[in-house]
């Protein structure tokens, strides 16, 4: 076979993240008592939450400060600016790790690539008390011969410092037969990209980009045709 190493990307690749965000903000603003209309508080959060994480994945603050910044920011929008920053986040990521929501194909396609003998890696940018207990409760965490995770590993995607790191843990010696498998073009497909690997955007929604990656699909079982 072409590829031997397969690297997965976890959120909103194997696991739903929007639906465990989602979740988690609902309990957050119970645990806090705010109240008004979720689907505009849910957009305020989400356009907060994005932002901080391109300007972590461009390097341009740490994963401390985007895990206090984004909710300081929240809450000072929509008027709760009494609510302690520290606090809301510590409240925040308990509630995140506690779901995991498994996206469709995503255990089938595990078992068929595992069965053919490929060797399957996980890389991720979320915060390392999250995505730990959900791969966990997911029973997902046995699939994977290394778990790779930004701040265990000192550099996020796409850096290639990244790449580096996991594959001298992972004893990984060639880039050739190597493909990553993920669905944001910035972190995953330019990650890959930049690490002279093969690349899988995972697009469900069927977006348009100028970024090129080698593969595409817009279901996970597509994988079957290419592997």
């Amino acid at each position: 076979m072409k590829y031997k190493h397969i690297i997965f990307d976890l959120d909103n690749t194997l696991l739903d993240y929007d639906l465990a965000e989602k979740s988690a903000l609902e309990m957050l603003l119970n645990f806090y008592h705010i109240q008004g209309d979720f689907n505009d508080l849910r957009y305020k959060y989400k356009t907060i939450n994005n932002s901080f994480w391109r300007r972590y994945e461009a390097g341009t603050i740490t994963i401390e400060e985007l895990k206090v910044q984004r909710h300081k920011e929240f809450m000072t929008q929509i008027g709760k600016r009494d609510v302690d920053p520290v606090d809301c986040a510590k409240q925040y990521t308990r509630f995140l790790s506690e779901h995991a929501y498994p996206l469709p194909g995503s255990y089938e396609v595990l078992d068929y690539l595992r069965d053919k003998g490929y060797n399957l890696l996980l890389a991720s940018n979320g915060l390392p008390e999250v995505q730990y207990p959900r791969l966990k409760s997911s029973d997902m965490q046995e699939y994977f011969s290394y778990i790779g995770i930004s701040q265990e590993l000192g550099f996020q995607k796409p850096d290639i410092g990244f790449f580096t790191e996991l594959f001298s843990k992972s004893d990984i010696e060639s880039t050739e037969d190597v493909m990553i498998i993920g669905d944001s073009l910035n972190s995953d497909i330019k990650g890959g990209l930049n690490a002279g690997i093969a690349t899988c955007w995972f697009n469900p929604k069927d977006k348009d980009s100028d970024i090129k990656p080698d593969f595409h699909i817009k279901e996970l079982l597509e994988l079957k045709n290419i592997l």
